[in-house]
């Protein structure tokens, strides 16, 4: 057993014989992640009363931190891959929902519709921004509803209305591979959530992201890169039961050096260079730094 396991276990056996050091750490939380973690290991020790009590005062934790950023911190770096900064991740509404669905499956159903109903507002309002990622999470959202594991909501509900507006009309455009494969199996295992002119959009806006990305994207890799990146598009494609709108011999071609690298993302490709950070950001991170080395 490692170190770090020996510890692990000894602090949660700890807490399951002290439930005064338990409401102290339930209080402390200020993160979701840290009520999700202790809820999941205080559903471990079993149902009694004791445990319904401590995992209320959780969801309460985890509803009352839902705005908060990430417990995690992600490097930013430069083109000489360089940390230029850390920051808090940030976890959408989205993903915290599709989180508390899992947490609130063998809960007590008036609690679990307590939480969904809290996290709802903030759930709402990302959606109705000018653009949401992930849609993989809005495909999940939309199924666990489909499949009535989201409790208090169901298709005539105005979550599911939006999301689906959301994930199959309203920003279907510019999208990553894995994206569009996730809207095609949804529909695929829900055939009547969406009509056929609706898909036609997402076959649309697939062609012609698709055919934009690879464009984009051909100059930042070997034979073996571009053949890998062709074959996402390629995998999304089959979803839909499409083509790729690229020749892959022409595309691919035939120079060949080390192993293939991951397709660049939107994302990533936004945050390569410097000329993508703000100059003020720069100024202020330098700021606090100077600060900090001056303090006494």
């Amino acid at each position: 057993m490692r170190p770090r396991d020996a510890i692990r276990d000894f602090l949660e056996s700890w807490l399951e014989e002290h439930p005064a050091d338990l409401e102290d750490l339930v209080h402390a939380c200020v993160f979701s992640e840290q009520a999700e973690k202790l809820w999941r290991l205080v559903e471990s020790w079993g149902g009694g009363t004791a445990s319904r009590a401590v995992i209320a005062v959780l969801a309460e934790r985890f509803v009352g931190t839902a705005n908060a950023a990430g417990i995690e911190l992600q490097a930013r770096r430069n083109d000489q891959n360089e940390v230029v900064d850390w920051r808090p991740t940030r976890v959408s509404p989205i993903r915290r929902l599709n989180r508390a669905v899992l947490l609130v499956q063998d809960a007590d159903p008036a609690l679990g519709e307590s939480v969904v109903e809290g996290l709802l507002p903030g759930v709402l309002h990302a959606l109705r921004q000018t653009y949401t990622g992930n849609l993989d999470e809005i495909c999940l959202l939309l199924e666990s509803i489909l499949a009535g594991r989201v409790p208090g909501v169901d298709e005539k509900s105005l979550l599911f209305e939006v999301a689906l507006k959301t994930a199959f009309e309203e920003q279907i455009d510019g999208r990553e591979p894995d994206e569009y494969a996730a809207l095609a199996d949804l529909r695929e295992d829900f055939p009547g959530i969406v009509g056929e002119e609706t898909l036609d959009g997402v076959k649309s806006a697939f062609l012609c992201a698709c055919e934009d990305d690879l464009e984009m994207i051909k100059d930042q890799g070997d034979s073996a890169d571009r053949d890998s990146w062709y074959g996402d598009w390629e995998a999304a494609a089959d979803a839909l039961g499409m083509w790729v709108p690229v020749d892959r011999g022409e595309y691919v071609g035939d120079d060949e050096e080390e192993s293939p690298t991951p397709r660049p993302s939107g994302i990533h490709r936004f945050h390569d260079g410097t000329e993508d950070i703000d100059d003020r950001e720069l100024d202020s991170m330098f700021g606090s730094l100077l600060e900090t080395d001056n303090a006494p």
